[in-house]
């Protein structure tokens, strides 16, 4: 397995609490990995761990190379890039949303309406106020800002959570679809809803307690659950890495 980031390793404390021991994993190339566990799992740390906006510790390769101290953050943070739960949008149009990060850059700017349907917001205006757009258009318009950098690696933290069922179903089609449209990219996704997780999963990772306990192909690894409810399903993951 081809692997964009590979973590070898890595601890994060804070406050005297470890959040982190030595998780060590392959994120693959190219495919869509799902992050599951219980809450307080570590998941959300161990992917801001990875772009070092929380202070861990381990080595961390990323396209075959090692960061090390003189690794530009900046660079890798365009490449690599966190989305956070809560949608970040910024006073202003979708268009200079979407193209906030490019001027940050200084690069060319982008033509909005390309990544408007990428990320199926094709029935919105680049003129209209991105604050007044729903939370699931918000998060949609995140996104779009984030692959208008035109990243490697995409890290998603439960960016389904708040949304409702359809919403979500409309959520899932475009992470699949963004995998094949965007052929070099590779896509790490959070989320709760173990469901969404076996329909997502083309590899998996199970933390729990801070802890790595399980990683593989996503067919291989929810093979044995599935006709569980999901506490079943979680209960059995977990006992299984034991």
């Amino acid at each position: 397995m081809e692997s964009i980031l590979k973590l070898q390793g890595i601890n994060l404390e804070i406050d005297a609490s470890q959040i982190l021991k030595n998780i060590t994993c392959n994120i693959p190339h190219k495919k869509i990995t799902v992050v599951i566990g219980p809450s307080g799992a570590g998941k959300s740390s161990l992917l801001k761990s990875i772009t070092r906006l929380l202070p861990a510790t381990g080595p961390i390769e990323y396209g075959g190379q090692k960061m090390s101290r003189d690794t530009d953050l900046s660079k890798f943070r365009k490449e690599v890039i966190y989305v956070s739960q809560v949608p970040v949008v910024f006073d202003g149009t979708v268009a200079e949303n979407i193209n906030w990060g490019r001027e940050i850059w200084q690069l060319d700017l982008v033509d909005p309406v390309e990544y408007l349907k990428m990320v199926g917001l094709d029935e919105i205006s680049p003129d209209r106020n991105a604050n007044d757009l729903s939370v699931g258009q918000q998060q949609r318009l995140h996104l779009a800002r984030s692959l208008a950098l035109q990243p490697k690696v995409l890290l998603l933290d439960e960016p389904a959570s708040g949304l409702d069922a359809i919403s979500k179903e409309v959520f899932e089609n475009l992470i699949k679809e963004l995998r094949d449209i965007q052929e070099d990219l590779s896509i790490v996704m959070i989320t709760h809803d173990l469901e969404q997780a076996k329909r997502l999963a083309e590899y998996a990772i199970l933390l729990d307690k801070g802890e790595m306990k399980l990683e593989a192909d996503g067919e291989e690894f929810f093979k044995e659950v599935q006709n569980m409810s999901e506490a079943e399903m979680l209960e059995k993951l977990l006992e299984g890495s034991q």
